[in-house]
This record gives C-alpha cells, structure tokens and sequence, in this order.
C-alpha cells in the first residue's frame, strides 16, 4: 500500500503494532549465552503487549484501507493511549531490568510508533508536516460525490477558481469555484456561496467533507 499524507498516521501506529508483536519474540533478557524472549521476561504484561500490538496493527491497516472492523469500539482514537501504555511498559522495563537484549529496544520503536500515529491521527497540521519532511505526497482521484446520496443533495463538483467571499467563520474557507444552483434561492435567503453537497475536504482529514451551503460540517466520506 503506497502512503499518502491521509494515511501516513494510520501506516505509522500499523506498523508500530507489527514491530511490537515482533519484537515479543526477541531478546529482552541476555545473561551470557542465556536469553529470555518478551513472552518469557514477563507474567502478564507480555499478553497486554501483544494485544496492544495486535489492536494497533489492526486499527491501523482498517483506517489505512477504509475498511470496517467488526469491533466498533476499536476506534483510531485509541491509538494514542494504547501507545502511552506501552510506551509506558516498555521504558518501564528498560530502565528496572538489567542485561537488556535487544528485543526490548525492538519494543520500544514499535510502542513509540503506536504513540506518534496517534499523536498525528489527532493532529493533521503536524501529520502535514511529518509527509512534507518524508516527501510522501496525496494523490488523490478527482473527487466525486459518494454513492447513496439522495436526490436532494448537490453533486456537482467544484472547479479550481478562488474561493468565494462569506468564507465561514470557523476559517476554512468554502469549496472554491461553485456558483450557487439556481441563482440565489437558497432557503432563508440570498447565498453567499456554492450550493449544499459533498466536495473536496479542505483539512486533509478524509477524501470529500459535506458543504452545508454556510460552512463545513462534521460530515467526511473516507
């Protein structure tokens, strides 16, 4: 799968799990030509690892695909506190224990990753700013309404002109270049910009967002 700047969080904290999950079958203890693995150096915490492992990994690859996964409250919003805990395990462990194998360092980077995924999936500005650093860039297809939606909402996509005056006042300005369908009979008045429906998302955050006519919504489409 080919990372683009919406995806780059998701890939992130995936591949933070991945690493996890593997780093349990390395090294952690090392005593001379003796070694203990993470599932072998811990009780209980090493099946907390590897869940957090496998939860990462999953949350990750679903935002990362668009896919659903069958656990609703497996959301990316986890991946920020999942990554504190094992952030949390894992330096915990380095700094108490003794004879470090390099398995536990493995662990770290992969906790580390779960936590910066989540710390980006919240923060798109800084999410920007990591892609532009790693020259990962956002191609993506010309946006087209998504299917489903009922007669009554616009389908029509915006051109590449400024935006419109009226811009909302949340700061974002408006999907550029649409005229107001149908001149300027919108309900309750004259509209100050292009008509209700799905364009663009100037944030970042999803393919499309919906236009409500006088600012964006909440509304994205993946």
């Amino acid at each position: 799968m080919k990372a683009t700047r919406s995806n780059l969080p998701s890939l992130i904290a995936a591949a933070g799990g991945a690493v996890l999950i593997i780093a349990l079958f390395l090294s952690w203890l090392s005593i001379g030509d003796a070694s203990a693995s993470g599932w072998e150096s811990f009780s209980l915490v090493d099946i907390v690892l590897f869940v957090i492992g496998v939860a990462a990994l999953a949350i990750g690859a679903a935002k990362a695909t668009g896919a659903t996964l069958p656990v609703t409250w497996l959301d990316q919003d986890l991946l920020k506190w999942i990554g504190v805990i094992a952030v949390t395990i894992v330096l915990t462990f380095i700094v108490e224990a003794d004879n470090l194998g390099f398995g536990a360092f493995v662990g770290l980077i992969g906790a580390l990753a779960i936590l910066a995924g989540g710390v980006l999936t919240e923060r798109p500005d800084l999410a920007a700013r990591v892609a532009d650093a790693t020259g990962v860039s956002d191609e993506r297809p010309a946006a087209q309404p998504p299917a489903g939606l009922g007669s009554s909402t616009s389908t029509a996509t915006p051109g590449a002109a400024a935006p419109p005056t009226g811009a909302p006042a949340s700061g974002v300005a408006s999907p550029a270049g649409a005229a107001p369908a149908g001149g300027s009979e919108a309900a309750g008045g004259a509209s100050s910009g292009p008509p209700a429906g799905w364009y663009p998302d100037p944030q970042g955050q999803a393919r499309l967002r919906y236009w409500d006519g006088a600012t964006w919504t909440e509304q994205t489409s993946a």
